[in-house]
């Protein structure tokens, strides 16, 4: 079976994420991790659709800029990149295969 070069990425499955939000800024805890993350607007949105459907990185970043009527550049390219790496060393998501 080989690695695909553009994983798809999910909230992992055995996490239950808990949501407060004030305007925008969140906190979420991880019933997996018993932890707690702080969260401004573009994590949390990003976050929240991981917690929806599993999605590449190109996908996120067209996702962000739609929901927050913000260019998809090469800046929140990078930005996706980065929460992406950031949210799986929080071991909050995890690489999957499409269309699960």
């Amino acid at each position: 079976m080989s690695v695909p070069q553009t994983p798809h990425w999910r909230v992992r499955k055995q996490a239950q994420l808990r949501w407060q939000t004030w305007g925008d800024e969140s906190v979420v805890f991880s019933t997996l991790t018993g932890d707690t993350h702080y969260l401004d607007l573009l994590a949390s949105t990003g976050l929240r659709l991981l917690e929806r459907q599993s999605c590449q990185i190109t996908e996120l970043v067209e996702h962000l800029a739609a929901q927050l009527e913000i260019d998809a550049d090469s800046q929140l390219q990078r930005y996706a990149e980065q929460l992406v790496e950031n949210f799986a060393a929080l071991g909050l998501i995890e690489a999957c295969d499409p269309c699960v």
